[in-house]
Order: C-alpha cells, then structure tokens, then sequence
C-alpha cells in the first residue's frame, strides 16, 4: 500500500481513480482506521469481483487468482512485488507480458500504468489477444465428458 501511495501522486485526480476490493476475510472498518489519512480518491468498494472487474482498466494485486481473472477479462495486472518476502506469480510464466507486470517500486508502477492504460488510445483492444491466449491454453468450457476425463472416469 505504501508504494500505491507514493505513485498516487504522480497522477492527476482526473485521470487515476483507485478503488479497493478488500478480501471477503478483511475489516474494511479496520482498514479504514489503519488508513486514516487515506486520500479521498481511494474508494473502497463492494461486489463480486467477476462483476465489477470488467469496468476496470487496470487491477494492482499481490499473489492472487485476481490478476488471473483479471487478464481473463482483458484488464491488465500489476503483480505488487514484495521487497520483504518471495514473490510469487500466479500468471505462467509463457504468457506474454504485453498485460502483465511485477512491480516494487513507485517508479516501477508509474510507467507500467503509463503503459498499460495511457500508451495507446485503444490500449483495451490490444490486451484481446492475450486474453483469449489464456483462456484457451489453460481453461476448457465444463462438460459432462471432460469432467469425467479430469477425474479420470473416462
């Protein structure tokens, strides 16, 4: 959260909204008290993260399934490397880093989010590709015959 609040600044309010889906396990009520000088465009928000994931333009996560889910909609990811502890990256180390980073440092997310959401006009359309790359390497549409192949049924 410390290295969010150092790279905050370096965007105009206008621009760079940073909205905060804690875990479902966390206190947001504790959060807030441990945050009190959190600037007000910090907004902590509520939902299923498959819902409301898809109107982001960018998720910053540690290690987690939502930088995955994230990639999946076609929202790029920001891994938040840990200076302290082993990072470890949920995202196969094959797919294209074109909607992917790790970053440790507020200059490290400064130009990744420069990147990935002001590079290009249509910087969306360009992540469709690695998207679709993901979801068809490692997920498979749910039936009756390939549930039965992964259990070894079949």
């Amino acid at each position: 959260m410390n290295s969010v609040l150092k790279f905050e600044k370096h965007f105009p309010k206008e621009i760079l909204a940073i909205k905060i889906k804690p875990h479902q396990a966390l206190d947001v009520n504790l959060m807030k008290k441990k945050l009190p000088n959190l600037p007000n465009r910090f907004i902590f928000i509520k939902g299923n993260l498959d819902k409301i994931i898809k109107n982001f333009d960018l998720t910053i996560s540690n290690f987690s399934t939502v930088c995955i889910e994230s990639i999946i909609y076609g929202v790029p990811a920001i891994i938040a490397g840990s200076k302290k502890n082993i990072t470890a990256s949920p995202i196969p180390n094959n797919l294209s880093k074109k909607m992917w980073n790790v970053c440790y440092s507020s200059t490290e997310y400064i130009d990744a989010i420069n990147n990935f959401c002001f590079s290009n006009i249509n910087f969306q359309k360009k992540y469709i590709k690695v998207s679709n790359d993901l979801k068809n390497s490692y997920f498979n549409e749910v039936t009756e015959r390939k549930t039965l192949y992964f259990l070894n049924l079949v």
